[in-house]
Parts: C-alpha cells; structure tokens; sequence
C-alpha cells in the first residue's frame, strides 16, 4: 500500500442557480480563482431528463455502459 497525507487548501462551495451549466460554472471559477487542480463532490439533482453519470451501470465490466 501506498498513500500520502494532503493538508486542505483552498474550499470553495458553489450554489448553482436555475439553468446554469455545470461545467461551465466550474470551468468559470477555475479561470478566476487560479485554480490548476481540484476535486469536486456534487450534490443535488438534475432537472428535464439530463442525466449525470457517476460510473458504469455494472461495474468493472467490458464495454462500459
């Protein structure tokens, strides 16, 4: 096993309004606040038939659906 100890850094928390695009937001905040690498935890839900994937439907499997 091999692992390391990260310190927290910078934290942001982002409220998303009616109609924005995720991504976008994101993309948007990287580029103002300098930000080169990060890790993001959603939570929420997702409105008019779009989906948002978090991994395959079965597991480790060949092909991925």
């Amino acid at each position: 096993m091999k692992y390391s100890e990260a310190s927290q850094g910078r934290t942001f928390v982002i409220r998303l309004e009616d109609g924005d695009i995720i991504h976008e937001q994101i993309e948007k905040l990287a580029g103002e606040k300098n930000i080169r690498a990060a890790a993001l935890i959603l939570l929420g839900g997702v409105d008019q038939g779009s989906k948002l994937v978090v991994g395959p439907e079965e597991g480790r499997v060949e092909p991925v659906v």
